[in-house]
């Protein structure tokens, strides 16, 4: 199965109608909705497990090339935040925009930004969530230029001044941020794999290039500082880039994921079936002279949606449709574990995965009941958090 990456190929998703990037909308929204005290859990002290409802409303707008088109609120990503998790949402407008909001541990709907032209043209958008506890997002829209802009909930905008590229079939935008608030994007420019950094005083720099015409950013992830990332090259192999050097898979695959822990880079190679290949790499193996990394086949049970490390195994979370279950499966031991029940395939998902708290964020949204013939349609999104045992 095709690794859906949270907040990552949202322009493409959107496209081909799997829902994790966004659909439709305008006109003004209630903030009304739901959340619940921590339960807490099983995983790390620290850990607390919780559940925010959110009731939205969807509605019938008119549509730019006329009749009417559904405008709802649909998933760009989440955030695992202090006070609860929040969920970036976006939906378009009439006039041809797109708006953006983060739901919020209240339940409730708190507006972020209104991007024109952004419901006409390629948009492509992630959450960020900065150390000053500013929730922001990175977005671009397939026009005038494409340069990347900046906004966060206080009204703050930047625009970086680099131009990236939006094409159908590959980049998104993957944002990591450090303690010190350096906020690090893998996208793509000019049809090349590219990071781009902001500083923690707000100055932006493209700071690396790999040349390719399809190369694109899969999977990245903080480790002592620094990004450790998995693109397709080319060669339609995984390349995995650290600090400290880089290798390239032995086989050829669709799509990567990545997970760290002090003693290795973990890696998922996505294969389009229930089978992926895995690999467990010491740091030591990156050395500054390259070479390949060996794979061994893996289970990938249902829809793989993130991948972590918890109790010194690396592990993914997979949607189980036919059994309707939340999974966790142990790369190294295959050993399967249900975290809770699972929607069927008319839900839209995203999650991520905080090793340092050992939490599970997943939000979750149905499919709009568009047998409705009000203009204004109930709408619910649920964002649930899981406590893993570290």
């Amino acid at each position: 199965m095709r690794i859906l990456r949270h907040s990552l190929l949202l322009s493409s998703l959107l496209l081909s109608s799997l829902a994790l990037a966004a659909c439709g909308g305008s006109g003004s929204e209630s903030t009304g909705g739901s959340g619940t005290e921590p339960t807490g859990g099983e995983g790390a002290a620290s850990c607390k497990e919780a559940t925010v409802t959110g009731d939205l409303t969807a509605q019938w707008i008119p549509s730019l090339g006329g009749g009417k088109t559904l405008a709802y609120w649909l998933i760009v990503g989440v955030l695992h935040r202090p006070e609860g998790p929040s969920a970036l949402l976006r939906r378009n407008t009439e006039d041809g925009a797109a708006e953006l909001a983060f739901l919020g541990p209240d339940g409730k709907l708190a507006p972020l930004a209104k991007v024109p032209k952004a419901g006409q043209y390629e948009f492509i958008v992630a959450p960020v969530s900065m150390p000053n506890g500013k929730r922001c997002a990175v977005y671009a829209v397939a026009v005038d230029g494409a340069k990347l802009q900046f906004t966060c909930e206080d009204g703050s905008t930047e625009d970086s001044g680099i131009e990236i590229s939006l094409f159908d079939s590959g980049p998104g935008l993957l944002p990591i941020v450090t303690a010190e608030g350096t906020l690090t994007i893998f996208t793509t420019t000019h049809a090349s794999y590219t990071m781009l950094r902001r500083t923690a005083e707000g100055q932006w720099e493209e700071i690396e290039q790999y040349e390719s015409s399809i190369s694109w950013p899969e999977d990245a992830v903080l480790h002592d500082g620094a990004p450790v990332s998995c693109f397709i090259g080319v060669d339609d192999r995984a390349h995995i880039v650290t600090k400290a050097g880089e290798l390239t898979s032995a086989v050829q695959t669709d799509s990567c994921k990545i997970a760290v822990d002090a003693t290795a880079v973990h890696v998922l190679l996505d294969m389009g079936t229930d089978t992926g290949y895995a690999a467990t790499i010491p740091w030591s193996n990156f050395n500054g002279s390259g070479g390949s990394f060996e794979v061994k086949p893996t289970p990938t049970p249902g829809l793989v949606l993130t991948m972590g490390v918890s109790g010194g195994e690396a592990f993914l979370v997979t949607l189980d449709y036919t059994n309707l279950k939340l999974l966790q499966v142990g790369l190294a031991s295959g050993a399967i574990t249900t975290l809770g029940p699972a929607e069927d395939e008319s839900f839209s998902y995203t999650a991520i995965f905080d090793a340092d708290e050992g939490m599970l964020t997943v939000a979750s949204s149905p499919e709009v009941d568009t047998s409705f013939d009000d203009e204004v349609i109930p709408q619910s999104i649920r964002i649930a958090t899981y406590c893993l045992s570290k």
